[in-house]
């Protein structure tokens, strides 16, 4: 949840020129963090148990205690507030300018907005929303279902596959760099255009070669292996991208929004899996081999749901100034 106001602030702290590079490197990190987790419990897990490795999560606590008094406001923020004469402080520190040397500033009358202020942007709200929900579906499918499937594939223990997904992480993290710095070139939308298209193929690949192998490998561990590239890494472009459709006053609630949508997805997910196998346990669906093809094209269709949204509805916002109101 606090993420999300995190990544609008970012947005707004940043300068058209670096912006879609700075904000899309924020998932690097993230994608690192989840890697960490993974390697955290296996290394620490035994020593410290559930209780002593849940623990550790308190950590990164601390620093946002820090960033709760050390980081001022957005300047843009304050401004489309109306609170203009904070703003010119913030921003006169943030700028290094002696006092009083910035430019005059004019507010915005209003405070932040609502959810249906958002809505009234139809087309942006239902970019963001479907992207989120399509994108988050396929992503939790993959890693819901992807370890367990690889190891009736090779007929070796879960937990050897789980060991064979952290190339899987390696990918992601891999996707996130290249996803960083591709949307400083050639922008928003033809990034998202190729993540979910190229995701929908990679994932369409893997249901319909899921039994081939090449020279003894998995052909369906490969393009799972490329697909994450696309579909994970995809998010480094996808972070920001409700703040910086949105005026300022809305860039938060819009991020709120994004991120409700990523976590409708991660629910889909599993339910939607669960209705194809057959089973009667919606939340920990048992993967079958020959639930693998109707399963997998649907998390594809997921991903060319993507590609179509940013085709249909995307809006270009790389080295486009943020909107105050």
């Amino acid at each position: 949840g606090a993420g999300a106001s995190q990544f609008a602030l970012i947005a707004e702290y940043t300068p058209v020129a670096r912006r879609t590079l700075l904000t899309s490197s924020m998932g690097i990190p993230a994608g690192i963090g989840l890697l960490l987790a993974s390697l955290v419990v296996t290394m620490l897990f035994p020593a410290l148990g559930w209780r002593g490795t849940a623990a550790l999560g308190f950590v990164p606590v601390i620093l946002v205690v820090i960033i709760t008094f050390v980081v001022p406001e957005s300047p843009k923020w304050l401004i489309a507030a109306g609170r203009v004469a904070e703003a010119r402080r913030v921003a006169t520190t943030l700028l290094q300018f002696p006092p009083g040397a910035a430019d005059p500033i004019v507010g915005t009358s209003g405070s932040g907005g609502s959810v249906l202020e958002v809505y009234s942007q139809p087309r942006r709200f239902w970019l963001i929303v479907l992207i989120q929900l399509s994108l988050g579906t396929a992503l939790s499918g993959v890693l819901l279902w992807g370890p367990t499937i690889l190891a009736q594939l090779l007929q070796v223990t879960t937990q050897r596959a789980a060991g064979l997904f952290v190339l899987v992480s390696l990918s992601a993290i891999a996707g996130r760099i290249a996803f960083t710095f591709l949307p400083q070139w050639v922008g928003r939308v033809p990034s998202g255009q190729l993540v979910g298209y190229m995701g929908a193929v990679m994932l369409a690949l893997a249901a319909m070669f899921r039994d081939h192998y090449v020279e003894g490998v998995s052909v369906f561990f490969i393009f799972l292996l490329i697909g994450q590239f696309f579909y994970d890494g995809g998010y480094s472009n996808l972070n920001t991208y409700a703040a910086e459709l949105f005026p300022v006053r809305l860039g938060a609630r819009a991020m709120g929004i994004s991120a409700a949508s990523a976590g409708i997805g991660k629910i889909m997910g599993p339910l939607a899996l669960g209705i194809i196998a057959g089973t009667h346990n919606l939340v920990t669906p048992k993967a079958t081999q020959t639930a693998v093809q109707p399963a997998f094209l649907f998390l594809a269709a997921c991903c060319l749901v993507v590609g179509l949204s940013y085709s249909f509805l995307g809006v270009e916002t790389h080295r486009k100034s943020l909107l105050l109101a």
